[in-house]
């Protein structure tokens, strides 16, 4: 019985470490997508981003978002449509 404790314990720690982690990199992907797109107010949309797409759709569409009119809206109406497509909101 103690060894299953054990187990479980180690598992948990491992679980605990990993979500620990990602939350660090969704953190900061969306601190640098606000300072890029000069939009502190909607960091926890952007928080949500980092948690459901993948960098390299972020980072494209921040790129893509940079040559429009309003990138922070571009961004977010990119995204948007990465999220609903993907059945992710």
């Amino acid at each position: 019985m103690s060894s299953q404790n054990n187990n479980v314990n180690v598992k948990y720690k491992y679980l605990n470490n990993v979500n620990n982690v990602k939350a660090n990199k969704v953190n900061y992907i969306a601190e640098k997508l606000a300072v890029e797109l000069n939009d502190k107010k909607s960091l926890n949309y952007y928080r949500k981003v980092a948690w459901k797409l993948s960098e390299s759709s972020i980072y494209t569409n921040l790129e893509q978002a940079k040559t429009g009119k309003n990138p922070p809206a571009y961004f977010t109406w990119l995204c948007n449509r990465l999220l609903v497509d993907k059945h992710l909101t």
